[in-house]
């Protein structure tokens, strides 16, 4: 099985899991991971002879990549690329020669990466791209739905300043975890200076069921959660519904 590393998003619901005493099993299928892979993210980047934080963990990951590694792209490997794609080779098709006859491995997202690098650089490369007519995308980036609510949202931007201070109590995170196979999910809250964390598990990521688990969790805590942030999620699209509901402004 191929390993790949923990997004910033999965390393936040890791924290928020593992304040909830969660088995390294009960993790892994929250997020829909194997249980190596979240073995391995607590063993590299867990915080020496203290608790896993998702900030401490993402610095750490940072300076990894930092270290020196040896380029794959020679300049061989950079002739063969520019050959084949002045013939109208795809790079999923260079990327397949260029492992079978010269044994050099270059996946063909790093070939895109490759050649929107030297587009930037004033190169043009991406003219030999196959349907260079359609704008072109870049490649193995995961992209959500955003809201389509007809209630405008309120931006973070129009959130009271004190809430970025983490100085008082009532201020809130939200966030969704998919379950495995997409069947369902978790959605976590995190109160911004405690870290208290509330789980609400919901059957769907619709909107409708995302405010349901919501107004279940807060309706009569008025005193405890002033504001809740959320992200463009389409399960947070009946913002207002929720705003309404618990009296509270959602960002």
């Amino acid at each position: 099985m191929k390993y790949t590393q923990l997004t910033e998003r999965e390393r936040y619901q890791l924290e928020a899991l593992m304040q909830t005493c969660s088995t390294q099993k009960m993790i892994a299928e929250a997020l829909g991971r194997n249980k190596s892979t979240i073995s391995r993210e607590l063993k590299r980047n867990k915080n020496p002879g203290c608790c896993y934080f998702s900030e401490f963990a993402i610095e750490k990951a940072a300076e990894r990549r930092k270290r020196v590694i040896p380029s794959r792209f020679t300049d061989k490997a950079k002739n063969i690329i520019k050959e084949n794609l002045k013939i109208g080779w795809s790079p999923e098709q260079i990327s397949a020669r260029l492992k079978r006859d010269h044994k050099i491995k270059i996946s063909y997202e790093l070939i895109y990466k490759y050649i929107d690098k030297d587009r930037k650089n004033g190169g043009s490369l991406y003219k030999y791209l196959p349907l260079r007519g359609k704008k072109y995308k870049k490649r193995n980036i995961k992209t959500r739905k955003v809201w389509k609510s007809a209630v405008k949202r309120k931006l973070i931007s129009e959130r009271p300043a004190k809430v970025a201070k983490k100085k008082e109590i009532g201020h809130w995170e939200g966030d969704t975890v998919v379950g495995k196979n997409h069947l369902g999910g978790l959605g976590t809250f995190v109160e911004m200076k405690s870290m208290y964390v509330v789980i609400r598990k919901v059957m769907d990521k619709s909107a409708e069921e995302m405010k349901n688990a919501i107004l279940k969790s807060f309706t009569g805590c008025s005193d405890i959660i002033k504001t809740l942030t959320v992200d463009n999620g389409t399960e947070f699209a009946l913002h207002d519904k929720i705003s309404e509901g618990l009296g509270t402004g959602v960002y």
